[in-house]
């Protein structure tokens, strides 16, 4: 898998918004790792998280099912560990891990249940698991159409593998056998048309003259995108 151009550099201008850095630092938080504790960050991109973790004292690990996207973290994070792999089919033995942080990952699963399946295997008894995801179809954009705009945003939903996995996670990790399952809700607000450009052209689809109404909005400074982002923690089974 290639990396589209531009998207690395839109994708770094996100991560370092405040409210993005704020939320990685509260799911770093909830995983309650104590230093040298073995965790996975499922999905890692280019490998911030796991830099941060690290930094935190934990012995992080990133992995990520598009191989180009793992060169890019290991180039920018020499000292940290990254592997290519499946969130169905994770590197580690059963029990071995202190923690599990998805970010972004359920909703381009066939199976969700089974990647939570997965991070039940590999985690101790009451570990932490942090599952982090994009509600899709609670996005917010403004726009001079509001009809059209809701049939783009519920048409991109549908198109996803798991377009609703975000507000399914609770239930799938329950499912699973993970206890003290909680879920709590945060939003990002984008205005500028680099990051717009981020998601606008994962949204739209066939929808053209939809794209081309919001990207002039955004040249005029109307664009408003609010991504709703529910962070879900649990325990696992033990």
């Amino acid at each position: 898998m290639t990396i589209a151009p531009g998207f690395l550099a839109a994708l770094d201008r996100f991560e370092t918004l405040p409210d993005a850095r704020r939320l990685r630092e509260h799911s770093y938080d909830l995983l309650e790792l104590k230093p040298g504790d073995e965790v996975v960050d499922v999905g890692c991109g280019t490998g911030r998280a796991v830099a941060e973790l690290a930094e935190r004292g934990a012995v992080a690990t990133g992995v990520d099912n598009n191989p180009a996207m793992v060169e890019v973290a290991r180039q920018r994070h020499t000292r940290c560990r990254f592997q290519v792999g499946d969130a169905l089919e994770l590197p580690f033995a059963d029990g071995q891990l202190a923690g599990y942080r998805s970010d972004k990952v359920l909703h381009d699963l066939t199976d969700p249940a089974a990647a939570l399946a997965e991070a039940g295997r590999v985690l101790k008894s009451r570990a932490r698991a942090v599952v982090i995801d994009i509600d899709w179809d609670a996005i917010i954009i403004a726009g001079d159409d509001p009809a059209t705009t809701r049939n783009v945003v519920h048409a991109r939903t549908d198109k996803l593998n798991a377009g609703f996995a975000a507000r399914q996670a609770p239930e799938l990790l329950r499912a699973q056998g993970f206890t003290d399952v909680g879920t709590t809700a945060h939003h990002e607000v984008i205005t500028t048309p680099n990051l717009g450009e981020l998601f606008l052209g994962r949204i739209a689809g066939d929808a053209t003259a939809w794209l081309d109404d919001q990207r002039t909005r955004a040249r005029t400074g109307d664009l408003l995108l609010v991504v709703p982002i529910l962070v879900t923690t649990a325990r696992a089974p033990g």
